[in-house]
């Protein structure tokens, strides 16, 4: 008989990064999923070449179809970009986009479809969720984790490095985790792309203070005016049984 012996049960959640909303959803990807009730949510991605004029052309469109991708492509059309600079000149990038589709019922049958989020960076197809450092877990330690990941032109991940995390355990989890993730590839010409993660880990028990992530984006490629540099916040919770 184990007097130290403790079950916990872990849930991860995916939160859509924007700076004005966070919307508390369960992962999911490539499929439509029920968050709220009577709402279904599907996760995108795609490209789009933008000019140094800022003018966009929207290439693949990835995760969904027909009407749905008539949608998501008319709304990537209308976003004002930033175009690329190299040195003090303006240039034509051609970027990933990645994002989320919500479809709510309005009754009898029929759905209003919006994109809730684009962003630039590859869509992430497979990625299994950071454990809870047992050390931290156990001691009852909250923390948090912003890892920047290099992602090759095929989606697999070549590289990751630590911007910042309350303790080395959290972010040695969640590099731990981020080395088997696969990305959608790269458009034609990018070979490599830097993207960056921020990863909260959180105790049932007791709410922590939301930390402020660093976000920086990445040069050298056009990005969605007022957005940061990370994508999907990734939260992992404890919760003593």
């Amino acid at each position: 008989m184990c007097d130290l012996f403790e079950l916990w049960l872990f849930e991860v959640r995916v939160i859509p990064w924007t700076r004005f909303l966070l919307c508390l959803c369960a992962a999911t990807t490539g499929v439509f999923a029920a968050d709220n009730p009577g709402v279904l949510r599907a996760d995108f991605g795609g490209q789009v070449t933008v000019g140094s004029d800022g003018r966009v052309e929207v290439g693949e469109i990835t995760g969904v179809s027909s009407v749905l991708e008539q949608v998501v492509r008319s709304h990537l059309a209308a976003i004002h970009f930033v175009p690329a600079r190299h040195g003090d000149a303006l240039v034509a990038t051609t970027v990933p986009l990645s994002g989320t589709l919500l479809l709510t019922p309005i009754g009898d049958g029929q759905y209003e479809v919006r994109v809730e989020s684009a962003k630039v960076a590859p869509r992430l197809k497979d990625a299994d969720p950071a454990r809870y450092p047992v050390g931290q877990m156990l001691a009852g330690e909250a923390g948090f984790a912003e890892i920047t990941a290099r992602v090759g032109n095929s989606g697999n991940i070549i590289g990751t490095h630590t911007v910042a995390s309350s303790h080395r355990d959290f972010a040695r989890a969640a590099r731990d985790a981020m080395r088997t993730w696969r990305f959608e590839p790269l458009p034609g010409g990018m070979m490599e792309m830097n993207v960056t993660v921020p990863f909260l880990f959180q105790l049932a028990s007791s709410k922590s203070e939301r930390p402020t992530f660093k976000c920086t984006l990445a040069t050298g490629i056009a990005y969605v005016e007022k957005q940061d540099g990370c994508i999907d916040l990734m939260v992992t919770v404890a919760q003593r049984l």
